[in-house]
């Protein structure tokens, strides 16, 4: 398995641990947010948000559902 150094010289992105990504919890947060708040059409635009950031920034096979 390739270190996070190896792959990010091979230009792969999206190599980045999920578990302390400042991204992931300020979408989280949102997401939160907008659960508590009510509004449904935006706790599911939040939840979308935190998947495709999830998917897309932290390299989860095209497809893979969680």
């Amino acid at each position: 398995m390739a270190t996070r150094a190896e792959r990010e010289a091979a230009g792969l992105h999206g190599t980045a641990s999920p578990v302390q990504c400042a991204e992931c919890a300020e979408l989280r947060r949102a997401q939160r947010a907008a659960v508590d708040g009510g509004d449904r059409a935006l706790a599911v635009a939040a939840t979308v948000a935190v998947r495709r950031h999830v998917r897309d920034a932290h390299h989860f096979p095209k497809g893979a559902a969680w």
